[in-house]
């Protein structure tokens, strides 16, 4: 037996080092064929390997008519966006005397409060829902519980006119009534909350209400701009309150009813000539 050397002896004696991981090497890859892996023909058939040209051409043209739903102002916009419609109000304005608020008036239209609950229901038929969809003010009314809804798209009378004739609509879909009065509502309170005006070039409403006359609203539940200071409103508009509607069901359609914002009338025999005002329970839809 031959002697072994101190270097032998030492290597005999040491275990061998262990490794605290594990290499692991990719595996291959591997072309799959219909050899290999013949359960890939079980799936022929299923699809159609040529598209009609007709549903080529009618998914592009839809593609192209579609409006792009802008409903929110991207966050780094907003202050660029708030500088173009609002500035610091001037000192000595009047709204009166301002020469530029009688044609703004006349590029408005005047609606009724008969017409606008005409249009506080679901929509039927062709007719268009709010073009807030799933965040129209319609689902947010606390006295409808569960049986929130997305209310019909809001049409001026020029619109509905126009869609009487050519049965055709406006080609931008417009908010519900609650939506705009709303959105109004909110240019004018963001504008206040931040002491600045509008431009006097900036209005915010298409449309006003009439006010202070037999079935229609009263001039202290609409909204009015100061004299002032320039706001974007001209004439007065309902004030949006979730709390002011009640949900019904009109001849088997979700409607909402103006149950807690009174309307005008004029009783007769009304001491000291003073208004007197009931609430108004009933929508037509």
């Amino acid at each position: 037996m031959s002697k072994m050397s101190f270097d032998e002896q030492f290597s005999q004696a040491m275990p061998e080092p262990t490794h605290a991981f594990q290499i692991t090497r990719k595996a291959k890859r591997q072309r799959v064929t219909a050899e290999t892996h013949p359960e890939i023909l079980q799936m022929s058939g299923e699809f159609d390997s040529e598209v009609p040209k007709t549903v080529v051409a009618t998914h592009f043209f839809n593609r192209q008519n579609e409006n792009e739903p802008y409903k929110y102002v991207s966050p780094w916009d907003t202050e660029y966006v708030r500088k173009q419609m609002q500035k610091t109000p001037i000192s000595n304005f009047d709204m009166n005397a301002f020469q530029g608020v009688d044609k703004m008036r006349d590029s408005i239209e005047g609606v009724t409060r008969k017409y606008e609950e005409s249009f506080m229901c679901e929509p039927t038929g062709d007719q268009r829902a709010c073009s807030m969809e799933e965040s129209c003010e319609g689902n947010f009314i606390p006295q409808a519980s569960t049986n929130g809804f997305t209310l019909r798209e809001f049409l001026l009378p020029s619109q509905l006119k126009m869609y009487e004739e050519t049965k055709r609509y406006p080609l931008q879909r417009a908010p519900c009534i609650l939506c705009k009065r709303l959105q109004i509502a909110r240019m004018v309170v963001s504008a206040r909350a931040a002491g600045t005006g509008m431009r006097e070039d900036c209005l915010v409403q298409d449309y006003y209400n009439f006010v202070n006359i037999d079935g229609e609203y009263r001039l202290e539940d609409c909204l009015l701009s100061k004299r002032t200071v320039w706001e974007g409103v001209v004439a007065p508009v309902a004030l949006h309150v979730r709390n002011a509607y009640k949900f019904a069901l009109v001849n088997g359609k979700r409607t909402y009813t103006q149950w807690k914002t009174p309307f005008l009338t004029h009783l007769p025999r009304s001491s000291l000539g003073k208004e007197d005002t009931t609430r108004s329970s009933t929508s037509n839809c």
